[in-house]
Formats: C-alpha cells, structure tokens, sequence
C-alpha cells in the first residue's frame, strides 16, 4: 500500500512538471518611464518622474558669461542604459560642436566627435537599435543639414546619402527621415527614405496644410508621424502611415505667453511630450494618446527648453 502511495506522488509531481512546462512564462511588469529635461541656462540634463516630482542632476556643463553653451538634443537606447547628446560651447567665431555618449545615470560621459567649426550646428541625435548613433546638423554657411552615423566606440562615422533640409528625426533602424521645408507662406512636413534626394517628389508622405508647423517626429515604432503646431494654442497632429489619416489634439487653448515649444515621443508609442518656455515659466505638457489625458506641470526651473520621456 505505501509502495501504491508512493508511485502515485510520483506521477502525480511529474504531471505537475508537465503541465508547468507549457505554461506560458509571466509577462515582465514594463520598465518605468522617466521625464528627462534640458535646462540650458545652467547646461544640464535632468531626470525625474512622469509628473515632475523628484528631478535629479545627471549631466552638467560650465556655461560661459556670453550664454553660448547648449545642449541641442538628447536620445537614450531602447535598455535606457546610455543617452547620447549633441553640446555646442565656445565664443561666436570659434565655436565647438560635440556628440557625447554617457551612461543613462551620466556616468562616464565621453566625446565621440568634435567639429571645431564656427558654422556647425547641432540638430539633431537618435542612438539607433543596431549600436550605431545618427545625428544632424546644420552648417550656417551654406544652410545645408548634413546626417551622418557613427559606431557607439566612435569608429565608423559615415554620411548617409540624401539631402534633406530641415530634418527633425529618423527612425532607428536609420532607413526613414522626416523632415520641414520652410516655405515663402507655409512649412511642408516631408516623410522620406533616407535614399531619397530630400526631393517632395520623392517623399513617401508630405502634408502642407498644417498650420503653424514647429517640429515633427517619427513614432519608435515607425508607424506614425506626430507634428507640433500652433493654431491658437499648442497642438498636435497624428499621422497614421498606412492609412494617411489624421488626428487633431488640442494641448492647450488660447494664446499663452510662451514663445519657445519642443516635442519628443516615448518608447511605449502612447505618451508625447510638449515643452512650453516662456520668459518667466517653464512647463511639460504629457499626452495619452491611449487615455486622451493631458498631465501638466511646471520643470524645476525656467531655463528648461527641451524634454524627454526614456
């Protein structure tokens, strides 16, 4: 009888192993988003919460009597292990132009390329998912955005081909760009692949109705495009790639006294974030594209221009 007992625990411990075998493993809790914002009256980037609680300094540079040093434009990889960002310091005739790579909590912060050109002008940096960092920027020469990659050790730097002024993002697995041509009486939002010359004709879509056209970005997973525009308050247009079609959200209304706006996009293809600079304040504005809500607050201080969800 204990012999019957014991082969009976027996079979029934292996079915149990059995049946844990093809259960499905547990869906991992999703990483916790943070703000990041650039402060360039003090050169810094700082990390906080979703409502702008708790801000803490990671990145800080000297700024010069002159206010000539800036940051253009930050961007983290998918882990959010690293961010990358484009520094421009100097005097006006001599400036400095860098692409640093640091550690997500700003630890080992490193310079991966230096223009010593008085005409370059950063635009724009997106660490891609295959270990290699785009970025952009503008010479003030002859007006040209000129789009290069570059390995995460610095090696590799390579001009990607295509001329397309005014760009404003790409995507990260570098084949797709969007950029705004500024028009006589009108800004024209263009979707390219990176092949393209930068030519409307060329353009996989483009939208010039778009009042009071400001900035545009690509969502991470590259199926829509969000525009930030002006009409009477902060708003945004949502592009849908396949289908072409659009949708309108009104941020705030009414006419502010903010004169400064940027946007960026979170890596959960739901959430957008809007910085509003005026003279005296500096706030975030967090859209749900999912919810519909609108999370508003002020950033730790008014030299705040840009920011980030990562």
């Amino acid at each position: 009888m204990k012999r019957i007992l014991a082969l009976a625990l027996i079979v029934t411990s292996l079915l149990s192993c059995k049946k844990g075998d093809n259960t499905a493993p547990e869906t991992p809790s999703p990483r916790t988003l943070n703000v990041y914002t650039v402060d360039n009256e003090n050169v810094s980037i700082f990390r906080q919460n979703l409502d702008g609680t708790a801000p803490k300094s990671l990145v800080a540079h000297q700024q010069d009597a002159g206010k000539n040093v800036f940051i253009g434009d930050v961007s983290a990889n998918t882990a959010v292990t690293k961010i990358a960002y484009l520094l421009r310091k100097g005097e006006p005739g001599a400036y400095l132009t860098e692409l640093h790579l640091a550690g997500a909590d700003g630890s080992n912060d490193r310079v991966l390329k230096s223009y010593k050109q008085n005409n370059v002008y950063p635009i724009m940096v997106k660490i891609g998912n295959n270990g290699i960092i785009y970025y952009a920027y503008r010479d003030l020469g002859n007006g040209s955005y000129q789009l290069y990659s570059i390995n995460e050790n610095g090696t590799g730097e390579t001009k990607i081909s295509g001329v397309f002024n005014g760009i404003s993002d790409i995507t990260a697995d570098g084949k797709y760009v969007v950029a705004l041509s500024d028009l006589s009486n009108f800004v024209r939002l263009n979707y390219f692949d990176v092949t393209a010359n930068g030519d409307v004709r060329n353009a996989l879509y483009t939208d010039q109705s778009i009042p009071g056209l400001k900035q545009a970005r690509i969502s991470p997973d590259g199926k829509k495009l969000i525009a930030l525009y002006l009409s009477y308050g902060i708003k945004c247009r949502i592009i849908d790639l396949a289908t072409k079609k659009y949708t309108d959200v009104s941020i705030t209304t009414g006419f502010g006294s903010d004169y400064y706006h940027y946007m960026s996009l979170a890596p959960d293809n739901d959430k957008i974030i809007i910085m509003a600079k005026g003279d005296s304040s500096s706030k975030s504005y967090i859209y749900s594209q999912t919810s519909g809500q609108i999370t508003q607050f002020n950033n730790v201080n008014n030299g705040v221009y840009q920011g980030y969800i990562f």
